[in-house]
């Protein structure tokens, strides 16, 4: 059994000085498991006090401390009622005291029964300690990773989003610009798709990590919580700055997929594009016949990108044995499978753009009539308290 406490240890200390690496470490704002118990009981119980909180989780010396500071206090009032002038107000301050001490007294009772029978205080054994610390970790290691992570992305999607503007203004020319080589715009699109849902993965590897800060206001007082925020609003930022360009290569690919797609579609276009390869074969004497191709040297390498992009044969008739002449694309992909390109391009970026969005979503601090306070809930928990409050929101 040593030898296991030791070993899990010696992981907590690696685990504590790999995060400790970065300029910021984000649990050294953590409350402590048992003020993160007491966090977890009041968001899933609403109703009850600070107080009965404090009956549940507190150990016998953190509570009777706590009880008998607040004796000593009720005291020191009531001696100082005798310099009260005013018979009313040591009257009513003489019954708001002695309700007070009735109260102290009552939770006292209750704690006292409690312990007695084992119920309170709940013990470090208990899960919900369990979910504390699991809460913690999680909250930690997102944090480091989503910082580490996101260093790394930035460098990669800078290089990916220039070698993909480069060949996006490539296949642009191939489109425009007679003999329109659809075949290679195709193929280079393809490359560029490739690539750029590749910067969308890695782009939503690290999105996960949003989710676990969610819960941050459980785990950090409200005292650090302006000192965590912060950071994490950097990096949401930076994510938002990432997603904007990446938006607009997704619309220029999407422009070209849509004009590959026309082409593809209207015949008298792709008659006109053979048309105009046919021309350019003749043109470059691309000839069949017993004196074999003519075609010059510098040339050459024209010739085998049409004769690799496109299907070349000889037409019938007599007079034209010895022409070759473009009668379809070498095409690697259907309309169909460049219209579902085009979603999968679409649905990738709004993905991400919706996974940022939910994380960024309002959230609310809520003040009950007793006055208990609950705190960054989000939309869901104010709608569900309308259907038992009178809900009033402010700011």
């Amino acid at each position: 059994m040593a030898s296991i406490k030791t070993y899990k240890n010696n992981l907590q200390k690696l685990s504590d000085n790999i995060y400790k690496t970065e300029s910021f470490d984000i649990s050294t704002l953590f409350l402590s498991d048992k003020d993160v118990v007491k966090n977890i009981l009041k968001l899933s119980n609403t109703s009850m006090t600070k107080d009965e909180i404090d009956i549940m989780t507190d150990d016998d010396d953190e509570y009777d401390s706590k009880v008998s500071e607040e004796r000593e206090a009720l005291q020191a009032e009531i001696d100082n009622l005798e310099t009260e002038t005013d018979e009313l107000s040591r009257q009513q301050k003489k019954v708001r005291l002695e309700e007070e001490s009735s109260k102290l007294a009552e939770r006292s009772s209750i704690r006292k029964e409690a312990t007695e029978k084992g119920i309170y205080p709940i013990n470090q054994d208990n899960p919900i300690y369990d979910k504390a610390k699991s809460l913690k970790k999680e909250i930690r290691e997102a944090f480091f990773n989503l910082k580490k992570d996101l260093k790394l992305l930035k460098k990669n999607i800078a290089n990916s989003i220039i070698e993909t503007g480069t060949s996006l203004s490539g296949v642009a020319i191939l489109i425009a610009s007679p003999p329109f080589n659809i075949p290679l715009a195709i193929n280079t699109v393809l490359m560029v798709i490739d690539s750029f849902l590749k910067i969308i993965d890695k782009l939503q590897n690290i999105l996960p990590f949003l989710d676990p800060l969610k819960n941050i206001s459980k785990i950090i007082s409200k005292d650090n919580l302006s000192k965590a925020i912060s950071p994490i609003n950097t990096i949401i930022s930076a994510i938002l700055s990432i997603l904007s360009p990446i938006s607009k290569i997704s619309e220029v690919i999407n422009k070209l997929l849509d004009s590959i797609i026309s082409i593809l579609q209207n015949k008298d276009k792709k008659k006109k594009i053979l048309r105009n390869v046919s021309r350019k074969l003749k043109k470059l004497n691309y000839f069949k016949g017993k004196n074999g191709s003519k075609v010059e040297e510098d040339d050459q390498s024209d010739v085998e990108d049409l004769l690799e992009n496109y299907i070349i044969t000889n037409p019938e008739g007599p007079n034209r044995l010895n022409e070759f002449i473009a009668v379809d694309f070498k095409s690697i992909i259907s309309v169909d499978e460049l219209i579902n390109l085009k979603s999968d391009v679409d649905s990738s970026v709004t993905d991400a753009a919706t996974i940022i969005d939910d994380f960024s979503e309002t959230l609310y601090d809520v003040i009950f009539p007793n006055g208990s306070t609950v705190t960054n809930v989000d939309d869901n928990y104010v709608e569900d308290l309308k259907q038992t409050y009178d809900v009033i929101i402010k700011g």
